[in-house]
């Protein structure tokens, strides 16, 4: 790949739109080599990524989720933002695992990052599901307006 980031960044969008109009099974290795570069030492090229593979993962690639779970961990709230709106994508409702990492994400220090899982967890989450409930009832309770406009 171009050492330079952006350059890595442009050509992640460009692959996006190009391998788009491919059938699903065309696609898999196009979502791999995008999901390669959620480990990449610069934030554009990760939010890149995280566009591809939202993008041109078919629903429920279990591999396209796990990666997408991975960059919630991301140090970069925008990254993590970015991951929780691609798993509405992605992930159908009742995934288990995406519930769980989202729900993680409702006590970051962030209040962006909270509201992104926050919105994607209700997309995600199966209805009536205790720990999805229990997480998003915690936000109410607390003493930051934002942390309690997020669960709402």
């Amino acid at each position: 790949g171009d050492r330079d980031a952006s350059v890595r960044a442009a050509a992640l969008a460009a692959l996006s739109r190009l391998a788009a109009a491919a059938p699903g099974g065309g696609r898999r290795p196009v979502v791999a080599e995008a999901a390669a570069h959620l480990a990449s030492a610069d934030e554009c090229v990760r939010l890149s990524a995280v566009t591809a593979v939202a993008e041109l993962a078919d629903r429920g690639c279990d591999a396209a989720v796990g990666a997408l779970c991975e960059a919630l961990r991301d140090r970069s709230s925008r990254v993590r933002r970015a991951a929780s709106e691609a798993l509405v994508a992605v992930a159908g409702r009742g995934h288990g695992a995406a519930a769980t990492r989202l729900a993680a994400l409702l006590g970051h220090p962030a209040w962006g990052v909270r509201w992104a899982a926050a919105g994607a967890l209700q997309e995600l989450a199966p209805e009536g599901d205790a720990p999805a409930l229990a997480a998003v009832s915690a936000l109410l309770g607390s003493a930051q307006q934002r942390a309690r406009d997020v669960a709402v």
